[in-house]
Parts: structure tokens; C-alpha cells; sequence
């Protein structure tokens, strides 16, 4: 059997290349070695069954060495069990809280915001915010945050809604208008209060006859 390291000795002879170790040798798993040298793997040698076969034989007295490391892989073994979940540590510190949003700076231009280089009343995290007086300005409302040694562009607010305003109050009522003039009065001709009566006392006259 091979235990974790074994070492087979050879003296060379100038002409004999095959030289006996172990059953199950591969290049991995034996170090070749002539007077010290090591030999590397398929330049100089190759290995046959349990021998390993130099490419040319190694020198006549030379001292030859065989180290076989570990024994030959055995089968997987089957996966252990799941170890214990470890204890959860401690909770942190909580951290220090974060600056509100807070526009420190106004400019009324890009230009100017870049060329203040070492602004004054403002600290790292706060913004500054770009105001040209002029909606339809490309670089109106755009918000820049300073980190402590420059500006860096953030967004452009300039497309938001606003906020709608509250209703406006009633206006007074107006006066009243002028009276139009009157129509001209039609041209039919109608009948005179006594020949209405003189009509309505023949009718009446008729009934109370013909109920009698």
C-alpha cells in the first residue's frame, strides 16, 4: 500500500528508461527527480502502468528518485449534515442622520455656478439651484449638489407642474341694462265695452227662455 509519501531509489545505468513504482501513477501524482534536478512531466518522462518512462535515460550513477505522493483517490463520500446556524450578532450602531434637502445657493447662470469655485454658505450635500428669470431658458431650474469641492449636476426641475392656486373670488354683478322702446301696436280692430254687453244680454236672454 502507499502511504502519504513514498520515495523509490534508483541508481542509473546510461541505458535502462522504464523504472517501477506503483500501480495507479499519473504525472500529478509522482515527482521525478535525476541528482536533484527535478524532471518535468511528458518532456522527461511519461508514465506506463506503475513504471515511469524517461524520454532518454537518465545517466549512468546518476541517482534516481521516485516520490509517489498519497495513495489513490478513493470514492466521494457522502455529504455531511448541515452544521448549526451560528449566533446573530450584535446590532449595529445606528448611524448619524443624513442633511434634510437644503438649496444653500441660487445662480443666475451655469457660468456662475461654475466659476465659483469656493463658494461661501453652502456645506458638502446641500444644492444649489439655477435661476435665470426666464422659464423658456434651457438651464433654468437645474439643480446641482456640492460635495465639498465641486458641483455635480443632478436634474433638471424645470419639468415639473406646479402647484395649482386657490380659486379667485366672484366678481361684482353688473348694472341693468337700458329698457328697449316699445312695439308698434297691432292693426286689428276690436270690439267697444257696449257692444260686448249688448251681445252678452242677448245670450243670456236665450238660455233663460229655453229652460223655461
Amino acid at each position: 500500500a502507499v502511504t502519504e509519501y513514498t520515495t523509490f531509489t534508483y541508481t542509473g545505468d546510461g541505458t535502462t528508461t522504464s523504472y517501477a513504482a506503483v500501480s495507479g501513477l499519473t504525472v500529478h501524482t509522482v515527482l521525478v527527480s535525476v541528482n536533484g534536478i527535478t524532471q518535468l512531466p511528458t518532456t522527461n518522462y511519461t508514465i506506463s502502468g506503475a513504471n515511469v518512462v524517461f524520454v532518454s535515460a537518465p545517466p549512468n550513477t546518476s541517482i534516481i528518485q521516485l516520490r509517489v505522493l498519497g495513495g489513490l483517490i478513493g470514492i466521494q463520500g457522502t455529504t455531511g449534515n448541515t452544521g448549526l446556524q451560528g449566533v446573530q450578532g450584535t446590532i449595529g450602531a445606528q448611524g448619524t442622520t443624513g442633511l434634510a434637502f437644503t438649496v444653500a445657493k441660487v445662480y443666475s447662470s451655469v457660468a456662475a455656478l461654475t466659476a465659483d469655485t469656493s463658494p461661501t454658505g453652502i456645506i458638502s450635500g446641500q444644492f444649489a439651484l439655477i435661476d435665470t428669470g426666464n422659464a423658456q431658458d434651457a438651464d433654468n431650474s437645474k439643480l446641482y449638489l456640492w460635495n465639498g469641492s465641486s458641483y455635480q449636476y443632478i436634474n433638471d426641475l424645470s419639468g415639473t407642474a406646479g402647484i395649482q392656486g386657490i380659486t379667485g373670488t366672484q366678481g361684482t354683478q353688473g348694472t341693468t341694462g337700458v329698457q328697449g322702446v316699445q312695439g308698434v301696436q297691432g292693426a286689428g280692430a276690436g270690439l267697444a265695452v257696449s257692444e260686448y254687453t249688448t251681445q252678452l244680454t242677448a245670450i243670456l236672454s236665450m238660455v233663460v227662455t229655453l229652460i223655461l
